[in-house]
């Protein structure tokens, strides 16, 4: 094992150790922009963005299950990404999980992220993402770190482990934690390219 491959085990496992202070943290990995001349107006290529009111749970099933919108067609992701589901009435519903399988008028839903409770649609159904869910260290800067210009009192440093997060992270890219959104201000490695350094500020 060489010594970058050994600190990268480290950085992972430091996060781990923390346990209870660890921050569960769901990673947007921004893909290309491409721009629609008859709107005016860009859009994210690969994006994840639904929202519909024909969206019910077949929670028998562990299904969301739609009469008309066409769900196949919304690059809901089945290889382990998440996606935010927001909404229904049930809490319970509204949640980040990965998918398992899409067809055209259903997504069947991991069960290991969430048991679906039984829904019939009526409010306004969004799907979001896709994200990755990894697990890092949310930090305070400093108070000699301040300047009011490129940290301001608001913004957090984020660390994440770099074996455990399989994008490189970009300064289009935002986190969500706790359902806020976060936008990468700065992003930083060390040397042994073990442990990624963000951060991050609130739109």
């Amino acid at each position: 094992m060489g010594f970058q491959e050994l600190f990268q085990n480290i950085a992972g496992t430091m996060v781990d150790a923390f346990g209870d202070i660890a921050t569960t943290i769901y990673y947007h990995s921004a893909g290309t922009m491409s721009y629609s001349p008859s709107t005016g107006t860009y859009s994210e290529t690969d994006a994840v963005s639904v929202s519909a009111t024909d969206i019910s749970v077949d929670g028998s099933n562990n299904k969301l299950i739609s009469t008309s919108t066409v769900l196949s067609s919304q690059n809901i992701p089945i290889d382990g990404q998440y996606v935010k589901i927001s909404g229904f009435t049930s809490a319970t519903n509204n949640c980040y999980a990965s998918a398992s399988a899409t067809a055209a008028t259903s997504v069947t839903i991991n069960t290991t992220d969430v048991d679906l409770f039984t829904e019939a649609a009526g409010g306004t159904v969004a799907i979001t993402g896709p994200y990755h869910k990894v697990d890092g260290i949310l930090q305070n800067y400093n108070q000699a770190e301040y300047d009011n210009n490129t940290i301001l009192f608001t913004d957090q440093r984020l660390m994440i482990p770099n074996n455990d997060i399989s994008v490189t992270p970009k300064e289009t890219d935002y986190v969500l934690i706790d359902s806020v959104e976060w936008n990468l201000q700065h992003i930083k490695i060390d040397p042994a390219a073990a442990m990624w350094d963000l951060q991050l500020r609130k739109p």
